[in-house]
């Protein structure tokens, strides 16, 4: 029997200015004006930024988003979360940011 597929990120709809669960926003800006001004009125929430681009697989179209559309998010792991679908794909991470939680840990890794 054969699986059925999962759906491509592309294929969920994000709903648009609208929060996501994660603390990301999903915009679509379709002109530089635009989004020079959601970023001037947004910068200090939302640092972190992803936006479609040709995809680096040999794919004929897009897998997360299509053009012009920008996933904002205050942290990188929102951004990430967001524009790959990940909780509404299935798929559960674990973020860890070891230089902000112990700093001499990678240093005791690498001294071994």
């Amino acid at each position: 029997m054969r699986k059925s597929k999962r759906p491509l990120p592309i294929d969920i709809p994000l709903p648009e200015r609208a929060p996501l669960e994660n603390g990301a926003m999903f915009v679509v800006l379709r002109t530089l004006d635009e989004l020079e001004a959601f970023w001037l009125e947004h910068r200090a929430r939302f640092p972190y930024a992803a936006s479609a681009c040709p995809s680096c697989f040999d794919y004929d179209e897009q897998l997360c988003l299509d053009d012009y559309e920008w996933v904002f998010g205050p942290t990188k792991a929102s951004v990430v979360n967001a524009v790959f679908r990940w909780d509404q794909i299935g798929i559960e991470c674990t973020w860890y940011d070891w230089a902000s939680d112990a700093p001499g840990a990678l240093v005791r890794l690498r001294a071994r």
